[in-house]
Formats: structure tokens, C-alpha cells, sequence
């Protein structure tokens, strides 16, 4: 971080600490009950449609690997919601980074690996190789930066927001700290 946003960070953090007791509460019960309310519309609504759309036949084991995945995944799209949640109630809102960086990191990921398909650079290199031979020398590292690239910015993600879940010394965050 460079000095004008650690700066940035610092004012918010003492606009945080110089915030009313009653409004500070206020902002932690509306993330409490909107994170809440989010993951259990979305739980309750995935159960609704998925069990009632099922036409019988549970007795076949395909079924049932179809429900178990089905609620492994509505697990994993509102289970950081319920984290956010139970971390504000606990106090402990440095640990929202870390559900961030990890909800975050799976994003970038995601995006950057749709990021070849949705723009056909792989495609350019591949239709003009008999024209211009040395783009395969150029193709490959673009290849290989499309491989790796979104792994790297993940984890870049992840660790910036990691980072950010430090405390820090000296910047007066014992308000931010969790109760004891």
C-alpha cells in the first residue's frame, strides 16, 4: 500500500472509532440481518424449488447423488454469507477479510479462466501462424499466461486480503478488536 491509501485506510478506520455507539450498533445489526436474510432466502428458496421440482424415484442412487450435490453446492454459494453474518455478530470483523479473499480469489480465478473464451486471442494466433511464423513464439507465453495467470491473480487476491485482516500497529484499532 502506498502511503495516500494507507492514509485513506487510517481516516476510515478513525471515522469507524469516532462513529456513535448507537450508530456503529445500527450498522452491525443491518449487516447481521441482511447477510443473514440473504443466505437463508437462498437456502430456503434453492430447497423449496430443487425438492419440489422431484418427481419421485428416490429410490435410484442417481437421485440421491444429484441431491447430495445439489445441497453440497447451495452450501458453498450461501455458506459465506452465514459466515459474515456469525463474524459480525461475534464481533470479529477481521476475519470478513479472510471470507473475502476467499469468496474474491475464486471469482478472479473464474473470470480470468471464462477471460480466453469470451475474447478469441488463442484463436488469432492459431488462424495466422502460416501467415506471420513467429507468432507461435509469441503464442506460447500467452498460452501459458492464460494457464497460470489466473491462479497468480487469486492468490494475489487472497493475500491482499489477508493483509488487510492484520492488525496493525500504532493506528489505534482496539475498537475494531473482538469483545472479550
Amino acid at each position: 500500500m502506498t502511503c495516500d491509501e494507507g492514509g485513506e485506510w487510517l481516516a476510515l478506520v478513525r471515522n469507524l472509532e469516532n462513529m456513535k455507539p448507537w450508530a456503529r450498533e445500527t450498522l452491525r445489526w443491518l449487516a447481521i440481518v441482511v447477510c443473514g436474510g440473504i443466505a437463508l432466502w437462498l437456502t430456503i428458496d434453492s430447497c423449496h424449488g430443487f425438492f419440489t421440482s422431484r418427481q419421485g424415484a428416490w429410490h435410484d442412487w442417481s437421485e440421491w447423488f444429484l441431491i447430495v450435490f445439489v445441497l453440497g453446492l447451495m452450501t458453498a454459494m450461501t455458506l459465506p454469507f452465514y459466515i459474515v453474518a456469525y463474524y459480525c455478530v461475534r464481533r470479529e470483523y477481521r476475519k470478513i477479510f479472510h471470507v473475502l479473499g476467499v469468496v474474491g480469489a475464486v471469482v478472479v480465478c473464474g473470470v480470468l479462466m471464462d477471460l480466453p473464451f469470451r475474447r478469441p486471442v488463442m484463436d488469432f494466433f492459431v488462424n495466422h501462424t502460416e501467415e506471420y511464423p513467429w507468432l507461435v513464439f509469441l503464442g506460447l507465453p500467452v498460452s501459458l499466461l492464460f494457464l497460470f495467470g489466473p491462479f497468480y491473480a487469486a492468490g494475489w487476491f487472497y493475500r491482499l486480503c489477508n493483509r488487510l485482516a492484520q492488525p496493525r500497529a500504532g493506528e489505534g484499532l482496539e475498537s475494531l478488536k473482538p469483545a472479550q
